[in-house]
């Protein structure tokens, strides 16, 4: 088996499994505008599509999630590891802190989408190497917080990885944990009651990432990160792990929709995002924003409508979105010259009479 390899001049090497090929593509895209600052990096994205700079930080910025509506409202929510807090976005450059008070791991963002679980955000990925500190955190719309869960050294060490909810259907309504140490999930209720789930999950960094699809061309299956060992792990309803496609450095994933399509979008250390399709074929997305470490770039991906947010733990908060066709735009400017010429006429007759 081949695997992908980056190397630090940003020399992309397709990869290949039996089920899954890696495309090779040359940087020759959109160009993102350096900025001073901690905004200095210059990194690419596939045609069609555009980058920027969102808000820079201070800080290793994390998690990201968009606001699932109702008290929450749909601000854009950010874990900070440095400040150890959850952040609110309310636009470019505008960002106060809506809770705080955790740890200092990797802070992955989810909402209770079914209401089983109160309607509330959890944070997860707060990492004490050496346990027991291990716990997911339960944060009302109001942003106060508490513990919901904590595992102790003799329970689950090492156990705070990616954090996704079943959605229904065959995963149920229950809160998912990946548990590299007992390579299984944890099922927890609402009550915070754990049963492990499954088995297969050896993904050897704390940093992974998980997400449920619930239907379409990705079926009903749970999706992990294996930066470690550079794979992406899939596990069926019944608990039944395979190796889905050849990843090296994924640590962080998002289910595409509008104009990104159906297709899985993966982060990596290095810097890069990669989109792959149901049969675990992946070509490059964006490219060029990390220093090549493992300390590099994208630990956070969350794809809301027609955009795609990113973070990095440079401090960045990146906001990718499509251009417009030339001829959607031909229409809308052709609307507007259109509505100013009515606008004049109106004019020209109000001033006759």
């Amino acid at each position: 088996m081949k695997r992908l390899m980056v190397g630090v001049a940003a020399t992309f090497v397709a990869a290949t499994t039996q089920a899954a090929t890696i495309e090779t593509v040359t940087p020759s895209k959109a160009e993102v505008t350096a900025c001073s600052g901690s905004l200095g990096e210059k990194g690419s994205v596939r045609e069609g599509f555009t980058i920027e700079p969102w808000l820079s930080q201070a800080g290793d910025i994390r998690g990201v999630t968009v606001g699932p509506g109702g008290p929450f409202g749909t601000d854009l929510y950010v874990y900070n590891r440095t400040q150890q807090a959850v952040l609110r976005v309310t636009g470019k450059e505008s960002a106060q802190v809506f809770a705080a008070g955790f740890g200092t791991g990797t802070g992955r963002i989810v909402f209770d989408p079914s209401g089983e679980f109160g309607g509330d955000m959890f944070v997860a990925g707060v990492i004490d190497m050496a346990g027991p500190d291990d716990p997911i955190y339960r944060v009302s719309s109001s942003g106060s917080t508490g513990v919901f869960f904590q595992s102790t050294n003799s329970d689950l060490d090492l156990l705070m990885k990616g954090l996704s909810f079943g959605k229904g259907t065959g995963f149920g309504d229950y809160l998912y944990i990946m548990d590299a140490e007992h390579q299984c999930l944890q099922r927890l209720t609402a009550n915070a009651e754990r049963v492990p789930f499954g088995s297969g999950v050896v993904a050897g960094s704390w940093e992974d990432d998980m997400v449920i699809t619930t239907g379409g061309t990705f079926g009903n299956h749970a999706y992990m990160t294996d930066g470690m060992h550079g794979r992406l792990l899939r596990m069926s309803p019944a608990g039944t792990t395979t190796e889905f496609a050849s990843m090296q450095g994924a640590i962080s994933l998002a289910i595409g929709q509008g104009s990104f399509g159906e297709d899985l979008y993966v982060g990596t250390v290095f810097g890069d995002v990669y989109q792959v399709d149901s049969r675990g074929n992946a070509s490059l997305f964006a490219w060029g924003f990390g220093n090549h470490s493992p300390e590099g770039n994208f630990r956070g991906i969350d794809i809301a409508g027609d955009t795609m947010w990113l973070t990095s733990d440079t401090g960045v908060l990146y906001r990718v979105t499509p251009i417009p066709e030339p001829s959607t735009l031909a229409l809308l400017t052709a609307g507007i010259i259109g509505l100013l010429l009515c606008v004049l006429r109106r004019r020209k007759q109000t001033i006759k009479f």
